[in-house]
């Protein structure tokens, strides 16, 4: 059927992307399949492969327009924004909502770095000028012109105390994760911590989130200079401290163990005061940071109690990346409240 799928887009190429070589990039569980394309007389491309049918539950959820998104940011944020990004060269639609994008390889006079890959500081300042530009830029599109009605708000905004501390509670009640959950829900300042995140970052102007910090979606140049992002399937607008943490420069993973974050983070504030034409001090920025990292974990509750359920039920290993995650969610809320 994949590959069925595959000769259904490349019928649909015009001639000059006829090709010599498919070379499979990345063919994963997030429901797209990336392929770089080398046809006759011509510079590689890159050839993604959409299928919104197969992705995970927990993307669909929180990004139900996931088909199109990518689209209308190459046509309508990109040219608007001025980011170094991939060029959009072909775009089409195929049955059951997927489809796919032919964008410019830009692996020529860059380098892609490999999962688990020890960041330096420097590639961080690459990559956070590019957010800072990103966000600055967007920030001052949306307040001129409103966000697009495509763009969905982050789902990390979408917050309920009250959710938050059924899932918490859930945790705590199950026989296998209650040693891990049950200290969070029985801190006296539980309740206080969740409103407080109510509406913690509703006032903050919004901005285009990238969402997708990952290290094979992101180009370093060899020559220095911006980084390019590729992968804008799941962007959304919100406060831009939620992409930095995202990104998780300022936490202690070990990936960032020889990233100055400081450096890093009094950069990129540089450059988004330079940018959105207004200045945020770290102290003020850390202050709301703290805020969205604690959103973004709390965004993981619903996937771990659902995964809780399944496992109890036998239809789905509870796993050992689960398992990881749901150790380190637990650390930052204790950590929260202690």
């Amino acid at each position: 059927m994949q590959d069925l799928l595959l000769q259904t887009v490349l019928e649909k190429l015009p001639e000059t992307l006829h090709t010599l070589n498919i070379e499979p990039i990345t063919i994963g569980q997030s429901g797209s399949r990336v392929y770089r394309l080398r046809p006759k007389n011509a510079q590689a491309v890159v050839l993604k492969i959409t299928e919104p049918q197969v992705m995970p539950e927990y993307l669909t959820a929180g990004y139900p327009h996931i088909a199109d998104t990518e689209y209308n940011f190459y046509t309508q944020l990109a040219p608007r924004l001025g980011l170094p990004c991939p060029k959009l060269i072909e775009y089409g639609r195929l049955a059951g909502k997927a489809s796919f994008l032919v964008l410019e390889d830009v692996t020529l006079n860059s380098y892609i770095p490999p999962e688990g890959h020890m960041w330096s500081t420097a590639e961080m300042i690459s990559i956070v000028t590019t957010y800072a530009q990103m966000h600055g830029r967007a920030q001052r599109l949306f307040s001129q012109h409103g966000v697009p009605t495509w763009l969905n708000p982050d789902p990390r905004l979408i917050y309920s105390a009250e959710k938050t501390e059924g899932y918490l509670r859930a945790l705590a009640q199950n026989s296998w994760t209650k040693d891990t959950a049950s200290p969070i829900v029985l801190s006296a300042g539980l309740k206080q911590l969740l409103l407080e995140l109510q509406n913690s970052l509703r006032n903050l102007p919004p901005t285009l989130l990238y969402n997708d910090f990952y290290p094979p979606n992101v180009a370093l140049s060899k020559a220095g200079g911006s980084a390019v992002l590729f992968d804008y399937q799941l962007i959304s607008s919100g406060p831009h401290h939620i992409d930095i943490s995202n990104i998780g420069f300022l936490r202690s993973d070990k990936t960032f163990c020889q990233v100055d974050g400081e450096a890093v983070l009094a950069h990129y504030l540089h450059i988004l005061s330079r940018q959105a034409g207004e200045v945020t001090s770290p102290l003020m920025f850390l202050s709301d940071y703290r805020h969205a990292n604690l959103l973004a974990w709390a965004d993981y509750l619903p996937r771990f109690v659902r995964a809780m359920h399944r496992s109890n039920a036998k239809n789905e290993h509870w796993g050992q990346w689960m398992d990881d995650m749901f150790a380190k969610c637990m650390q930052v809320w204790a950590r929260e409240l202690s």
